[in-house]
């Protein structure tokens, strides 16, 4: 047997655990695997606590510095490397892990609404550059990001969004037979020396294909080959999507198919800060004007009330200067009699 095909069936053979860094994982299932890597799910003994576990052959892969800088990292939205260990030619990695995929989740349970989408577009811009910033990138698309439950100690949940490279981990296989990931290639993908200049807006292109998919707007796009679509094309079909008009522009930048005219990571997220204060602004001026408004009532209110004040007091004066002459009236009659009376006629 050749020293090629001994590493390559050790490596397929499935153990019941993983010892890494002294900490043991009981192995539960074999998830993807390939001549230079395993990948399984497993869960740590003491702690109970799921975790992905990848068998990596160092001598059939260039990615050891890439892992090595991962797991000397702790990111919010890409998936973190817990536990780290080279023995010989083999890594092991011990990573964070949630079945959950917004390959099945996103487009039903969000589509019709934009907050929620806009929440999940902003962790995956944030996930892409935490990347971007020590010079990595991860292939995007929908069943590279998954979803992780955070539970708070008053049982509040609240789902983050990661970027993950777990492999063909998903269960349901035969979704996938119909899902065309092609539509997610930058277009200079097909010229190498384009695709290692802009690495990075490769990944911006994928992004922005991954937003038109959680808007559940990729009819048009599946429709023509990539080739086909020109600039005017894309434009028009974004115009199309029941989105806002901040929306519009950010992915009409993203999808830029010269790639030196596409955004960054920084201006995407820059357009996200910019929305933030229309928002901010339009809320204030929302604010303003209901609170001016508000005055305005009050204002009209008193306007109201002196008018009405002044009909009061105008009835008040009214009924006071005729108690008083019914008070003179009074006093007239009740200090003369009758009698006293004729007698001052007759005089």
């Amino acid at each position: 047997m050749q020293p090629q095909q001994q590493i390559r069936n050790s490596i397929l053979l499935t153990p019941d655990f993983v010892i890494i860094q002294d900490t043991k994982y009981e192995i539960k299932v074999l998830l993807d695997n390939n001549a230079h890597i395993q990948v399984y799910q497993a869960s740590n003994i003491q702690t109970k606590e799921e975790v992905l576990i990848k068998i990596i052959d160092t001598s059939q892969t260039q990615e050891l510095q890439k892992y090595k800088l991962m797991a000397s990292k702790k990111f919010k939205n890409v998936m973190n490397i817990i536990n780290f260990e080279l023995r010989k030619e083999k890594l092991y990695l011990a990573m964070e892990f949630s079945q959950k995929s917004l390959l099945f989740e996103c487009q039903d349970q969000f589509k019709q609404n934009q907050q929620s989408t806009g929440y999940i577009i902003r962790q995956i811009a944030n996930g892409i550059k935490e990347l971007h910033n020590i010079q990595l990138n991860m292939q995007i698309k929908p069943s590279n990001i998954v979803i992780q439950t955070l539970t708070d100690q008053f049982n509040n949940q609240q789902n983050i969004y990661k970027l993950c490279d777990y492999g063909q981990y998903i269960k349901q296989q035969e979704l996938l037979l119909f899902y065309d990931e092609t539509q997610y290639q930058a277009p200079e993908l097909t010229d190498n020396n384009q695709m290692q200049i802009h690495q990075n807006k490769v990944d911006i292109w994928a992004f922005g294909i991954l937003c038109l998919e959680l808007f559940n707007s990729l009819i048009f796009l599946r429709e023509k080959k990539i080739k086909e679509i020109t600039q005017q094309d894309i434009v028009q079909f974004i115009q199309s999507i029941n989105c806002s008009f901040q929306y519009k522009r950010l992915f009409e930048k993203m999808l830029q198919i010269d790639s030196q005219q596409r955004y960054n990571i920084d201006q995407v997220l820059q357009e996200f800060k910019t929305e933030h204060i229309i928002k901010n602004r339009s809320s204030c001026q929302q604010l303003i004007k209901s609170q001016q408004n508000l005055i305005n009532h009050q204002f009209s209110c008193i306007k109201i009330n002196q008018r009405q004040s002044e009909q009061i007091q105008n009835q008040t004066m009214q009924q006071f200067s005729n108690m008083k002459q019914i008070e003179y009236v009074s006093n007239f009659n009740y200090k003369f009699s009758q009698k006293q009376l004729k007698g001052l006629n007759n005089g």
